[in-house]
């Protein structure tokens, strides 16, 4: 019996004991402000450097042509020899220039500046003042980088369509027009071309948006011939190219800076 009791007397002892009032939540942590530092601005980030630009380096005429995905074709005519490069470029580290690597890993390396190059060395420094025109290239307007080509365009872009345009170089390489085959290109208003190669018959369909030019859905007959090599690089170089230069007497589609297909007016279309 006193056992019970007791029992009973410590239940009602715990059940009576005040509670334990919880810990108070703890407080946030605060956190300051977090202080995002912009990148600063430099030739990389800040200027439209993309394009063509000429001028003297190193006692030669020079042009050079830098292309959206990172190539580049450089010219350089000395004592009337024309000598072309190509290769890749990428930044320096600090922002201010590029270096120019050719196929066979020589590197060159430029100064950018704002509508211009200044020959460098290999940390960027300018060799000359820019405005002092030696090893300094201009970057040139679409106009003027056609004319610097060689080929006397009077305007860019240029009426392209109605003209029968008869191919007189391809890949850099001028072709010679057979006795008995008429290699060509005829592109018509409503965006569709017509072309001939030494084999089959083209088709398809182009677009133009100022100097840009896109050849899409080609199709063709399905003749074998014994020679097909003029053929299929034609046929590749239409589906590569991605801008052209033209006047009334010539028309080039070229890939970047890259002459791919140059034709020569043959019927000028009526006034």
């Amino acid at each position: 019996m006193k056992q019970l009791i007791c029992i009973f007397s410590m239940i009602l002892i715990i059940g009576c004991s005040p509670k334990k009032e919880k810990d108070p939540p703890l407080a946030p942590t605060e956190i300051g402000d977090t202080t995002i530092t912009d990148t600063p601005d430099n030739s990389e980030n800040s200027l439209d450097y993309l394009g063509r630009y000429k001028g003297p380096v190193s006692g030669s005429e020079t042009a050079l042509e830098l292309a959206e995905d990172f190539s580049y074709v450089m010219t350089r005519i000395q004592s009337g020899k024309r000598t072309e490069e190509k290769g890749t470029f990428k930044w320096n580290t600090t922002g201010n220039g590029i270096i120019l690597k050719n196929t066979t890993g020589e590197e060159h390396h430029f100064f950018v500046g704002e509508h211009y190059l200044v020959l460098a060395d290999t940390s960027g420094k300018r060799l000359n003042p820019a405005n002092s025109g030696q090893d300094v290239l201009l970057k040139q307007s679409e106009a003027e980088a056609a004319k610097s080509d060689g080929t006397p365009m009077d305007r860019l872009p240029q009426k392209i369509t109605g003209i029968h345009w008869k191919l007189s170089e391809i890949n850099g390489r001028t072709f010679r027009q057979s006795d008995t085959k008429d290699y060509f290109i005829q592109l018509n208003d409503d965006g569709s071309f017509g072309a001939f190669a030494g084999c089959n018959r083209m088709g398809g369909k182009y677009q133009i948006k100022e100097s840009k030019v896109r050849m899409f859905n080609i199709i063709s007959t399905m003749m074998a011939c014994p020679e097909m090599k003029i053929e299929d690089e034609f046929k590749m170089a239409l589906e590569t190219s991605d801008n052209y230069v033209a006047n009334e007497k010539v028309l080039q589609f070229r890939k970047g800076g890259t002459n791919l297909l140059k034709f020569e007016a043959f019927a000028l279309p009526k006034p």
